[in-house]
């Protein structure tokens, strides 16, 4: 027989149930146009614009324009200052000035390249000296950094630190080897590859430490 607690509890975990999965499909849902924007339109708006504008650097802003048109609405539809997206679309910027300035579009390329590979080596350096930056970064970028003290992010910042730089030397390689339109997907694919490993070595080292038991909780009874 159900008592009044569990016949008032029941629809209420129900709800509660639909909420997150409601929230929890429109999360994914966002997350594949936002992979779609940013990896599958822009290689093939380039391979369809190029033929017609004759030239890798014109194509290559073409390319561009989408995923920064979608940042750009994003910030406004939100409402709310981006570091991240700011700081992409600042080098975007940058990276079209300097191509059409130089005739080159290598930089135009690998944009943002440079930036997280400095980035990368710095959080990996101060790792390795026992400073980890990490912390200090996730408050520049306005992200929380609860939990995140100097001891317990010496490994996290190496990790991250590791795959950024990784990353930016891999794509800086393939886009001085490859032709564009071989890099487009490729890069990115390569790119993607390198950042997925290092989220799942932190997902890892997270489920490893809270898995790992306290000294308090592990401990006997004190006898008095």
């Amino acid at each position: 027989m159900s008592t009044p607690n569990g016949r008032e509890d029941a629809p209420e975990t129900r709800k509660s149930g639909g909420i997150a999965r409601r929230t929890g499909l429109r999360s994914w849902r966002r997350a594949a146009v936002r992979l779609a924007v940013g990896f599958v339109v822009p290689p093939l708006l380039y391979a369809v614009v190029r033929p017609a504008v004759g030239g890798d650097i014109p194509a290559l802003v073409v390319a561009a324009a989408v995923p920064a048109a979608w940042t750009v609405g994003a910030l406004v539809l939100l409402r709310r200052l981006d570091r991240v997206a700011v700081l992409s679309l600042a080098t975007l910027g940058v990276a079209i000035a300097v191509s059409l300035v130089s005739g080159s579009d290598a930089l135009l390329k690998v944009r943002e390249a440079p930036i997280t590979g400095a980035v990368g080596l710095a959080l990996l350096v101060s790792a390795v000296v026992g400073r980890p930056l990490l912390p200090p970064l996730l408050r520049l970028l306005g992200r929380s950094t609860d939990g995140w003290s100097s001891r317990r992010s010496i490994v996290p910042t190496a990790v991250i630190g590791a795959t950024l730089l990784l990353d930016a030397v891999v794509r800086i390689a393939l886009a001085l080897t490859l032709d564009t339109g071989t890099f487009l997907p490729l890069g990115r694919l390569a790119g993607w590859g390198i950042l997925g490993a290092g989220l799942l070595v932190l997902i890892a080292l997270r489920r490893r430490r809270i898995g790992r038991p306290r000294p308090e909780a592990s401990a006997g009874p004190v006898d008095g």
